[in-house]
């Protein structure tokens, strides 16, 4: 019998061991990436973007050098050992919170705003081990751009003004980067429009949605099909007369548009979707839930995902617990809301999700130790394999003492190795942590790819 090395996804010889049942995940020792003597994700803020040949990628703000910059660092086999924490800004004027995506190729691009309003990119072509000089995409750059790359390598990045109106823009690169179209004003001249989130179908069409208005903020929608080159009107996608704050949007197979939105200051998590392109859409208030103040979580930061059959499975906090929900037909209908984590004493806070090709529901979450000012913060884990009918036992990922809230994150990678990275200020300053999951299932799809490669 050949028996498998966690981890590894190779196999090795001599070994008698049964594999565990397919679908039990088995993780790594978690193990600090930054490793910088000053405050890494400084400003509660990292981004990890994972390639097709399953290199982990993380990019966050560090103050080591004595200003605000970012820092990069890099796995290349699958997250055992990262490259040293590099300095890609090198900019005492300092920087925003990082953004970060890879293309089909496996070049990495980073974007961020330095103090002076300049928003720049750089790109790597050779695996993190040198970026390129960072090149001006627009100055008056309010916050941090967001980025987004399609399968013929096209960049499109959106930011804020920094103008009185805030105003939404937008700029596209045809060259992987090395130029960008002049912007375009997305929200119009005299609205607040917030920095647009993007997502790029699979004919090329770009999608945009952002937070605009003037005392009520409502979510608002755009489409290019030309490249970026112009784009349609503004339509309103939130229906309701309280704010609105879009967290999240996807595109199924189908191209149908979804966003997830919560209304505030105490409201609930909706569900926007649209058949038609962009030209309606219908909203769903998926948490339902009664107005909640003083001790009680609002629901909100909700985050959707769909799999390659269009099933969406759409996660939320509210009322200290983390919940999702689960639809089969486009989100004409929604299942009835799971409660994967819910406490009367303690909170679960910041729920991240992805979906396994065989349909899993992966969760990760913050869960605080009391509900008090002196708590300390953990990352939960948390798995369905029955379509979201039920979750596993949440299992504690970190050991942490830390009085900083992780906010983790989750990807997948080709083999379907769970990534999982999360802050950690346990070290006696924030820092970078991370670990990987592995199941028989993904690592006998490592083995495949291995073996189609040959």
């Amino acid at each position: 019998m050949v028996a498998l090395l966690i981890g590894s996804g190779k196999p090795y010889a001599g070994a008698q061991l049964l594999p565990p049942p397919p679908d039990v995940v088995v993780f790594s020792p978690s193990q600090n990436v930054s490793q910088t003597p000053g405050s890494s994700a400084d400003g509660y803020y990292y981004r990890v973007a994972v390639d097709v040949s399953g290199n982990i990628n993380i990019v966050w703000l560090d103050d080591t050098p004595g200003y605000e910059a970012v820092f990069f660092s890099r796995s290349s086999d699958r997250g055992r050992t990262f490259s040293t924490a590099q300095n890609i800004s090198n900019d005492p004027s300092g920087a925003t919170p990082p953004e970060i995506a890879v293309d089909s190729c496996g070049s990495v691009y980073v974007v961020w705003t330095n103090g002076s309003d300049i928003a720049f990119l750089t790109r790597s072509d050779d695996g993190g081990s040198t970026f390129s000089r960072p090149m001006t995409i627009s100055t008056n750059v309010r916050n941090s751009p967001q980025i987004a790359i399609d399968m013929n390598r096209h960049v499109y990045v959106g930011w804020e003004d920094d103008g009185f109106f805030r105003t939404a823009f937008f700029s596209q690169s045809s060259d992987a980067g090395d130029t960008f179209s002049a912007p375009v004003n997305i929200s119009g001249p005299s609205s607040f429009g917030g920095t647009p989130l993007i997502a790029v179908d699979s004919g090329g069409n770009i999608d945009l949605f952002w937070q605009g208005g003037f005392q009520a903020f409502n979510i608002y929608f755009s489409r290019s099909i030309d490249g970026g080159a112009t784009f349609s009107a503004g339509v309103r996608v939130s229906n309701t007369s309280d704010g609105a704050i879009p967290f999240n949007v996807a595109l199924d197979p189908n191209n149908n548009i979804y966003v997830v939105y919560n209304t505030v200051p105490f409201g609930n998590v909706y569900l926007a979707r649209s058949t038609d392109q962009g030209a309606t859409f219908t909203n769903t208030n998926v948490s339902n839930s009664p107005t909640l103040s003083g001790s009680y979580t609002s629901p909100g930061n909700a985050h959707i995902a769909i799999d390659s059959s269009g099933n969406l499975d759409i996660v939320w906090q509210s009322t200290r617990g983390i919940y999702v929900t689960r639809s089969t037909d486009q989100g004409t209908t929604l299942s009835s809301s799971v409660a994967v984590a819910s406490s009367s004493t303690v909170s679960n806070y910041d729920p991240r999700i992805a979906l396994g090709c065989a349909g899993e529901i992966n969760l990760v979450w913050t869960r605080a130790s009391s509900y008090t000012s002196s708590s300390t913060y953990d990352v939960f884990f948390s798995r369905s394999t029955d379509d979201a009918a039920t979750f596993s036992a949440p299992q504690k990922l970190s050991n942490s003492t830390g009085i900083s809230r992780p906010f983790p994150s989750i990807a997948l990678d080709s083999c379907g190795h769970i990534d999982i990275a999360w802050m950690d200020s346990s070290p006696g300053n924030i820092d970078i942590f991370f670990t990987q999951g592995v199941t028989a299932r993904s690592l006998v799809g490592c083995i495949a790819q291995a073996a189609s490669s040959q």
